[in-house]
């Protein structure tokens, strides 16, 4: 019986020890196995291409306003603006490039003007990133703003005429007469003016953009250039876009066509469906120059800032109504101002901020 015994507890024995053996290898292979496929999935993510993902959205508004013996007064007016967004964004594994442009024209005709630009916009950016955790990417960033159309903004001054000067009353004879005193004529005096590249703007940089959702960005970027185009010398020499005017031996002004800037930039961009009819865009834009401004002097604490608000309304499938505001600053830029000399108000141009509203309805069409 004790040999039974023993006999069976050897043999158990035996068998645990083989088993113990046994399964140290499986589990190690187990372990490898499961190694072997999470680090094939996580290449299979890496080099998953997710295609283009592409599309656009094309609006036309318009509006025609007419008077007829109207007691208050009235000019007849058609506009017309026509607006174009476009966007091609492309996810490769843990690459993230995205793409918009938008593009607006927009006409106004009067019976006194006849044809005359409003709105005017090239606006594109092109964002390429590495997503480095759930939220965060580091992405390198290039825009580039113009416009297509010339288009110049006036003032309106009296000027003092002298005896012979066109507008200088006449007597019976026809001739100027002397004994008018104080002759004084309205004109307009051109303020701004732009076309295409004249001017634009290229920026370039690489930094932090923060998701914290889908429909939200952050990007700052500690080091982004900055290029100021006037390619029309005429434009160029009047200074009013920024860039630099040097005197000259002679003591005529010389505009540079192109100015360049180093600095700082934070870009906090939203955009969400608040409803499925009601849409609401907001970006805000702030850029600081470390380098000299077109006064000579460094003052990175004057901060260039460009505020774009847009909410859509979408009545039917093909009708939709649109909204946008944009608030602009950069005190080396001149807007047209007016002030009083002599009792008399006169044009210049100078710093300040610029506003432009837009509010129409009409026709959609998103592909």
């Amino acid at each position: 019986m004790r040999k039974i015994i023993w006999l069976t507890a050897i043999a158990m024995f035996l068998v645990l020890n083989v088993d113990a053996q046994t399964k140290v290898p499986a589990k190690k292979k187990a372990e490898e196995t499961a190694k072997e496929v999470a680090s094939a999935a996580k290449k299979a993510v890496s080099n998953k291409d997710d295609g283009w993902k592409k599309g656009g959205e094309g609006l036309l508004n318009t509006s025609y306003t007419a008077f007829s013996q109207w007691a208050e007064g009235g000019i007849n007016t058609l506009n017309l603006v026509g607006n174009v967004n476009l966007f091609a964004d492309r996810r490769v594994g843990q690459w993230l490039w995205e793409n918009d442009g938008r593009f607006t024209l927009g006409f106004s005709r009067t019976r006194t003007d006849g044809f005359v630009k409003g709105a005017d916009l090239i606006d594109i950016d092109s964002k390429l990133g590495r997503q480095f955790n759930e939220k965060m990417y580091w992405s390198n960033l290039l825009t580039f703003d113009s416009q297509f159309l010339l288009g110049e903004t006036f003032g309106e001054e009296k000027v003092a005429l002298a005896i012979g000067d066109p507008g200088y009353p006449l007597n019976d004879d026809g001739i100027p007469d002397p004994s008018v005193t104080g002759a004084e004529v309205v004109v307009k005096r051109l303020l701004g003016e732009s076309k295409f590249l004249s001017p634009a703007m290229i920026t370039f940089g690489s930094g932090i953009d923060y998701k914290p959702q889908d429909w939200i960005s952050v990007y700052f970027s500690p080091i982004t250039f900055k290029g100021i185009i006037v390619n029309d010398q005429t434009i160029a020499d009047s200074g009013i876009h920024g860039n630099r005017v040097d005197t000259l031996a002679n003591g005529v002004l010389e505009g540079r066509r192109f100015k360049p800037e180093l600095g700082a930039r934070l870009l906090v961009g939203a955009k969400r469906d608040l409803t499925e009819s009601l849409s609401v865009a907001s970006s805000i834009d702030l850029y600081s120059n470390f380098l000299q401004n077109k006064f000579g002097d460094v003052k990175p604490q004057n901060i260039d800032v460009l505020w774009i608000t847009n909410v859509g309304l979408k009545v039917t499938k093909y009708i939709a109504a649109n909204f946008e505001y944009t608030l602009k600053y950069d005190d080396e830029i001149g807007v047209p101002k007016t002030r009083t000399v002599g009792g008399e108000e006169q044009a210049y141009t100078g710093k300040g901020i610029q506003g432009k509203s837009f509010l129409g309805v009409g026709f959609t069409y998103k592909f």
